[in-house]
């Protein structure tokens, strides 16, 4: 798999809520005018030989070690990922659920040397089906659930890595939620 990205950034995205993360992601970039080179699950989403490629994998897939991102985002365990933080470019950057205690400890025992940037649920309001997170910004509310809101926290990370601002993804998550 690698290969066929070999002159790309690849970014990973792997775990329960892949999709959604993706998903946001995607959107955000694409609200905000930029394009990126997308797969989702071994389909093919753009491919316009962007600088960055964002992939959405199943943790099961045997593909994902032989990968090789730059920027992986991991929300939870799989006893593929010890193979697959290790396949890691020297110097990427993992985004990773710091609530996951054995994700975590195979985060901090990776051999490899990689920028480490864990997420939690971030702080927020229920209400039904809405939820208000709480930003820098004051309070954004969307109709979302709380498990969610941990991937929007996932998503907003990713982002940032990609050069997006926190008030610019906010803008988008407000589209994105509509």
């Amino acid at each position: 798999m690698k290969n066929q990205y070999k002159q790309q950034t690849r970014v990973a995205v792997v775990g329960e809520g892949s999709e959604h993360i993706f998903n946001l992601t995607l959107s955000t970039l694409d609200f905000l005018g930029k394009t990126i080179d997308a797969v989702k699950f071994d389909e093919t989403i753009s491919h316009n030989q962007n600088d960055f490629v964002l992939l959405a994998l199943d943790k099961n897939n045997d593909n994902i070690c032989s990968l090789e991102p730059t920027i992986a985002v991991v929300t939870d365990y799989s006893e593929h990922y010890p193979d697959f933080l290790n396949s890691i470019t020297s110097g990427g950057i993992v985004i990773y659920n710091q609530e996951n205690e054995k994700l975590t400890k195979a985060i901090q025992s990776a051999e490899k040397y990689f920028r480490k940037i864990p997420f939690t649920t971030p702080d927020h309001q229920e209400n039904g089906e809405m939820i208000s997170l709480e930003t820098d910004l004051g309070l954004i509310s969307i109709k979302s659930s709380t498990q969610n809101a941990q991937y929007i926290e996932a998503a907003r990370l990713l982002c940032q890595q990609l050069g997006i601002q926190e008030e610019e993804f906010y803008e988008a998550l407000l589209h994105f939620a509509s």
